[in-house]
C-alpha cells in the first residue's frame, strides 16, 4: 500500500468528485490540520480512500488520535449510550403474532364461501354476455346475407328488365319489315290487277320488258355481289351471306353501344372495330378479308368477336366474360 501523503501530488477535485469526500476534508489531510478535520468523519474518509487508492492512513489516524488526546476531545468522538430503554410489550406482540394467522384465515375462509355462493350467479352473467353477443354477430350475418340476396334480385330483375326492352325493340324493327313487305306486296298486286284493262298486246310487252329487267336486275346483283366479296377481301370487312331473314346486333367493345338490324340480303361488317355480333337462328355463310368461307347451320344463334382485324367464332361463355355477364 502507499503511503497516505501520495495525495499531495493527486488532483483533490477529482478526488473529491469520484468519492464524494468534501473537498475541504482532503486538504485538511494533505496539510495534517487536524483541527479542521477533525469536523468530518475522519474513520469513514479515511476508510473509503484507503480501499479506492490503496493507501496507508496509519501514520495519520496515530497522529489524529494523539491530537485527540493532547486536546482532550476522544470522548466525543464516541458514540454516547442511549440511555432511555423502550420496554418490550411481549404480551401485545404475542397476542398479535398469535391473531395474525387466525385472521388471514378467516379472510380465505370468507372470500371462499363468498365465491362458492356467488358462483352460480357469475357463470350466469357471463354466458348471457356471451349469449347476447353470439345473438349479435349472427343477426349481423343474417342481415348481410339478406342484403346480398335482396342485391342480387336487384340486379337480376334490372337484367331481364333490359333484356325484355331490347327485345321489344327487336320486335317493332321486325314488325316494321313485315309491315313495309305487306305493304309493298299489296303495292304490287294492285298494279296487276289493273293490267286486265289494257289490252293483250301491252301486257306481253310489259311482260317481257319486266322479265328483262329482272334479268338485269339478277345479273348486276350477281355482280354487286361478287364485287362486294372481292372488297371484302381487299378493303379489310368481312361479308355476311344470310339464307333467309336474320336478326343481327353488334355490340361496341370499347363504349358497349348496341344496334340491331334485320337482314335478307348480304351484307359487311368493317373489322378495323373491336366489337361483339349474335345473330338470329338462320343459316349463313361469312367471308373473311382474306377470301376464306365458313358456313353456319340454321337452329341456334350465332356469336361472332370482331378484334385486331380478324373474325371469330366465339361460346357463349366467352360471349359473356366480353359482355359483362350479359346475355345481350
Amino acid at each position: 500500500m502507499l503511503d497516505y501523503k501520495k495525495l499531495q501530488e493527486m488532483d483533490l477535485k477529482e478526488v473529491a468528485n469520484k468519492t464524494q469526500i468534501e473537498f475541504a476534508f482532503l486538504k485538511a489531510v494533505v496539510n495534517h490540520d487536524f483541527e479542521l478535520a477533525h469536523r468530518f468523519n475522519v474513520y469513514g474518509f479515511v476508510k473509503i480512500l484507503s480501499k479506492e487508492y490503496d493507501l496507508d492512513f496509519t501514520n495519520f489516524l496515530e497522529q489524529y488520535d494523539k491530537y485527540l488526546e493532547d486536546n482532550n476531545l476522544k470522548q466525543e468522538t464516541q458514540i454516547k449510550p442511549n440511555k432511555t430503554v423502550t420496554p418490550r410489550l411481549d404480551s401485545y406482540s404475542q397476542k398479535s403474532s398469535n391473531l395474525f394467522p387466525i385472521i388471514i384465515f378467516l379472510i380465505v375462509i370468507a372470500l371462499a364461501g363468498g365465491g362458492y355462493y356467488y358462483f352460480d350467479e357469475i357463470k350466469a352473467f357471463f354466458t348471457s354476455k356471451n349469449n347476447v353477443a353470439s345473438n349479435m354477430v349472427s343477426n349481423i350475418i343474417d342481415q348481410a346475407k339478406t342484403n346480398l340476396k335482396n342485391l342480387s334480385t336487384t340486379n337480376e330483375k334490372d337484367e331481364l328488365k333490359e333484356a325484355k326492352a331490347e327485345k321489344k325493340k327487336e320486335d317493332v324493327v321486325v314488325v316494321n319489315i313485315q309491315e313495309a313487305n305487306v305493304s309493298t306486296e299489296e303495292t304490287n298486286s294492285t298494279q296487276v290487277a289493273v293490267l286486265p284493262t289494257q289490252n293483250t298486246q301491252t301486257l306481253t310487252q310489259t311482260t317481257e320488258s319486266t322479265n328483262n329487267a329482272n334479268a338485269t336486275e339478277t345479273t348486276q346483283s350477281s355482280n354487286e355481289q361478287s364485287e362486294s366479296t372481292e372488297n371484302s377481301i381487299n378493303e379489310g370487312v368481312v361479308l355476311f351471306k344470310p339464307k333467309t331473314k336474320i336478326w343481327i346486333g353488334t355490340i361496341d367493345l370499347k363504349t358497349y353501344r348496341k344496334t340491331n338490324l334485320v337482314k335478307e340480303e348480304d351484307f359487311e361488317l368493317p373489322l378495323n372495330k373491336d366489337q361483339l355480333i349474335l345473330t338470329g337462328a338462320s343459316a349463313l355463310d361469312i367471308i373473311d378479308n382474306n377470301g376464306n368461307t365458313q358456313s353456319f347451320p340454321a337452329g341456334a344463334s350465332k356469336r361472332f368477336l370482331i378484334r385486331d382485324g380478324n373474325i371469330s367464332s366465339i361460346s357463349l361463355g366467352e360471349f359473356l366474360r366480353l359482355n359483362k355477364g350479359r346475355e345481350w
